[in-house]
């Protein structure tokens, strides 16, 4: 059980959470379709199944910071590398 956190239930208020797993070993038939959801501060995240890319997609306030993937299930590792802005080159893109 967690300890009740105001800015927590704002959030959970406000954006939603969704029931999640964090697993992606699954007793189903390969290439069964899966939906994968990141959530990321960053500006861009890559999708990973088995080391091959299975896409790039943008998250920011108008995807609510998330991005969704519908993959057919294949047993292996699933990761996620995500992208964060370069202040060094656009600093106008730095959050005050």
């Amino acid at each position: 059980m967690r300890e009740s956190n105001p800015w927590f239930e704002h959030q959970r208020k406000s954006w939603g959470w969704r029931a999640s797993l964090s697993s992606w070993t699954w007793n189903i038939e390969k290439t069964t379709p899966m939906t994968v959801e990141i959530f990321s501060g960053c500006e861009k995240v890559e999708l990973l199944l088995n080391g091959k890319s299975l896409g790039k997609k943008n998250t920011n306030d108008s995807t609510k910071l998330r991005a969704y993937w519908t993959v057919p299930y294949e047993k292996g590792e699933i990761t996620i590398e995500a992208r964060a802005i370069d202040i060094t080159t656009n600093p106008s893109n730095i959050a005050n």
